[in-house]
């Protein structure tokens, strides 16, 4: 939190990975955390192939239905 607080607030950089290297309760090094976390695959899990089918499914949607293109909302209050 410390992190995200000091980029909010003082314009900081991201430096949590250093902040981990030097933290006795965490063994690995800098570059043990910075290999651990070079894959960014490994970490987004199905998010890649779902966000391809969400498209597929508005395209196909919008192509049934161009008229849609054309709709305005009324309000609501």
């Amino acid at each position: 939190m410390a992190v995200a607080l000091n980029m909010r607030e003082n314009g900081g950089e991201q430096d949590l990975i250093d902040r981990l290297a030097v933290d006795d309760r965490l063994p690995l090094t800098k570059q043990q955390l910075d290999d651990a976390l070079a894959d960014r695959h490994a970490f987004i899990g199905a998010a890649e192939s779902q966000t391809h089918r969400v498209i597929d499914r508005v395209r196909a949607l919008v192509a049934q239905y161009p008229q849609a293109a054309d709709y305005v909302p009324g309000e609501i209050l």
